[in-house]
């Protein structure tokens, strides 16, 4: 079983101290994959919807030359690897507590454009490729997934319940959805089998924010041990202090000592690609469980 740690949302507002203070005592011993934000737009109360607020200024990772030492040192070092974690990360608001990520509002035409100038600017930046992609939010409609389809093959997401009845127009797409809706209702998880949907790579990821329960974590993790298959963990860089980091680094032993062997993301998805989609016996559903969230809005 493998295990892979995503962190989203690096971008040029980030200092290289703050990824240092999270990751700089694990980096040694399992590599993290961070979902780099090219072209941010400045945000404040990050992971609280209500307080959220984006405000007209943005700035390019390449403009942050310390953030891209640090990054190009670690990468270098084969401890970090970059995806491409939107465009703008931009929301926005439709109610007081309610934040739509950009890869719902957009048109697909504009998240096509902006995706392949998203690309061009990491891999020019950091002179690495970028393979894969992250939305923002975890929030992806399946025209934005046709959108960014001519620039990544690779898309850290699952089908979503909330837009579940998007899929159900193709086979392939309608028995991810049924999946989804299956081991929702089974076992209160994300699908923890990656997927193929019109040319495009799924691997899904389990949530660690401020919101997330110890044992609940523990049970998504040793599932996946059972069903056989890798577990992808999805947290924020801002947000691990405090609970959350004892959390993370309960999660890390517990992986360890059950022997988990840590890589990156894109060696999750090198190793699915070019095997057929895990086929998973979909049994009557006698008992439900509690539905999991699909992200916290501004995160």
């Amino acid at each position: 079983m493998k295990f892979a740690i995503r962190d989203d949302d690096t971008c040029y507002y980030t200092k290289p101290e703050q990824l240092e203070q999270v990751w700089g005592r694990i980096l040694p011993y399992a590599p993290v994959s961070l979902a780099v934000t090219p072209f941010a737009l400045r945000a404040a109360h990050l992971g609280d919807p209500v307080r959220f607020y984006q405000g007209p200024d943005s700035g390019a990772l390449a403009d942050n030359g310390d953030l891209v030492a640090w990054l190009c040192e670690r990468i270098v070092a084969g401890r970090v690897s970059v995806m491409c974690h939107g465009a703008t990360h931009e929301y926005i608001r439709t109610g007081p507590r309610t934040l739509v990520p950009e890869c719902l509002w957009k048109p697909a035409h504009r998240i096509g454009e902006e995706t392949g100038r998203a690309r061009r600017h990491l891999e020019q930046t950091l002179a690495i490729p970028v393979t894969a992609f992250v939305p923002p939010g975890n929030g992806i409609s399946l025209g934005s997934m046709m959108a960014i389809r001519p620039h990544f093959r690779r898309l850290l997401a699952s089908v979503s319940l909330r837009r579940v009845a998007e899929f159900l127009s193709g086979a392939d797409a309608a028995a991810l959805a049924v999946r989804r809706v299956y081991f929702q209702l089974r076992h209160g998880i994300v699908d923890p089998f990656s997927g193929t949907l019109a040319g495009l790579r799924l691997l899904p990821s389990f949530p660690l924010t401020a919101s997330t329960r110890w044992p609940d974590l523990e049970r998504q993790l040793m599932l996946c041990k059972r069903l056989g298959t890798n577990f992808v963990a999805g947290v924020h860089y801002w947000e691990i202090r405090g609970p959350v980091a004892d959390t993370l680094q309960k999660l890390l032993e517990k992986a360890a000592s059950i022997g988990c062997r840590f890589c990156s993301c894109d060696e999750l998805f090198a190793e699915t690609e070019g095997k057929r989609t895990a086929s998973v016996r979909i049994p009557p559903v006698t008992g439900g469980a509690a539905r999991q969230g699909e992200g916290t809005p501004a995160r």
